[in-house]
């Protein structure tokens, strides 16, 4: 519903902002939160949406841990993207996977990068997500 763009155009005024997501009402929040920004209703699956819509950097925040298809969706980026993700290291309501360390990390998206950076971030208590960072393969 729009609060890491918020986040981002407040610190970086500049960059050009472009979110979807498949729920029309989180895209509405969005859009009010962040007017400024640009945001349309969209299935991740849909390849016009990624292709249609260069950028720099592709960011999957709380995404690869709900869905199957989460190597799929990754591979459907172009070759040489620069994509950031986060997957968790707790099940929950809702998580098709989970990660108990950044080598399970590594193992299952390894070889879509070139070169794949992942970082524990530890939120509270046993609960941390995995913060990844690389270039499309």
């Amino acid at each position: 519903p729009g609060q890491f763009a918020e986040y981002i155009i407040k610190h970086i005024p500049a960059v050009d902002y472009f979110g979807f997501d498949y729920s029309k009402i989180s895209i509405q929040k969005a859009s009010e939160r962040v007017p400024n920004a640009k945001f349309l209703v969209g299935n991740a699956f849909d390849s016009e949406i990624v292709q249609e819509n260069k950028n720099d950097v592709f960011l999957l925040l709380e995404v690869l841990e709900h869905i199957e298809q989460d190597i799929e969706l990754l591979s459907s980026f172009p070759t040489g993207s620069s994509i950031i993700f986060s997957v968790p290291n707790f099940d929950s309501f809702g998580h098709v996977r989970f990660y108990l360390d950044v080598e399970d990390v590594k193992h299952r998206f390894g070889d879509l990068f070139t070169d794949l950076a992942v970082e524990k971030v530890v939120l509270k208590g046993y609960s941390s997500i995995f913060l990844a960072h690389g270039v499309k393969a």
